[in-house]
């Protein structure tokens, strides 16, 4: 929702309903999830939300979490406008039969992961529509796929995050840890990158092994330093706790997800209105 709204905004700001009211992210938004829809063709279908961004945990663990995304001035209309469109966004994904989740004081990433979890024995196939590459933790079942909700191009399997990181899925979090997440404001090892990442965990598996190596004179001094320094002071079990996600938050049970489709006398004068007749 978000990146179609800020999508949206930079490639065609113009666009709006016949009554005025700013469309650009909204469309983007509803055509793509359309679009998904009819390529997964869903038996059960959730659309995953974040609590209010002040009152997530990994902010009080962590303050300077997604710290540098400044908030809007709320008498800018670049504010109003996006305002306006996440509630329709929301209007618009209830009304094609699409339940909202959230859970308090948690991230969207985190509900996800619950109901991945909850529901990974039960389902055939599990599609996870978001290009967030936190949800790499969650590709360890075979029945477990990620899809891009703009390209369509899915993935699945531990070979998927090799192919994209370098490591297996069950090192994921290690390497998140590692590497940290500029998106989110997360520093992880101080001067430890992406090809020092894969490469300490290609040979020493594990943090346990990357620590014994470093105290072994195993590594260059330099990162070494850098690994105990990590070590000693809290930053790599910080790290590790921000950005691994959780995957035992109450959620609700599978069978309130069963997609049954949209309810056409809701979503026609709805799309109607904001002139989305393209895609009726």
């Amino acid at each position: 929702m978000h990146r179609a709204c800020f999508a949206g905004s930079a490639h065609n700001s113009k666009l709006s309903a016949p009554g005025g009211e700013p469309t650009y992210g909204t469309f983007l938004y509803t055509k793509n999830l359309l679009t998904v829809l009819h390529h997964v063709r869903p038996t059960h279908v959730v659309f995953a939300a974040d609590a209010p961004r002040d009152t997530l945990w990994r902010r009080t663990l962590f303050p300077e979490y997604k710290a540098w995304r400044k908030p809007q001035d709320e008498n800018e209309d670049g504010f109003r406008e996006t305002q306006i469109q996440f509630k329709r966004c929301e209007q618009i994904t209830r009304a094609l039969g699409i339940p909202i989740v959230g859970v308090e004081c948690e991230e969207a990433d985190d509900v996800v992961a619950s109901i991945v979890a909850r529901t990974v024995n039960r389902a055939d196939e599990i599609v996870v529509a978001a290009t967030d590459k936190d949800f790499f933790q969650l590709l360890g079942a075979s029945n477990v796929w990620l899809m891009d909700p703009y390209t369509h191009d899915r993935m699945s399997g531990s070979q998927a995050s090799v192919r994209k990181f370098g490591v297996r899925t069950n090192s994921m979090t290690l390497y998140q840890a590692l590497v940290g997440d500029s998106a989110d404001n997360l520093p992880g090892v101080k001067g430890i990158g992406s090809k020092s990442a894969e490469k300490l965990i290609l040979r020493f598996k594990n943090w346990e092994g990357i620590v014994t190596a470093a105290r072994e004179h195993l590594l260059p001094k330099g990162i070494a330093l850098k690994i105990l320094a990590a070590e000693e002071d809290g930053t790599f079990e910080l790290m590790t706790k921000l950005v691994t996600l959780k995957t035992t938050l109450h959620v609700p049970h599978w069978s309130s997800m069963r997609f049954r489709g949209p309810d056409m006398k809701n979503v026609r004068p709805l799309f109607e209105a904001l002139g989305f007749n393209s895609l009726l």
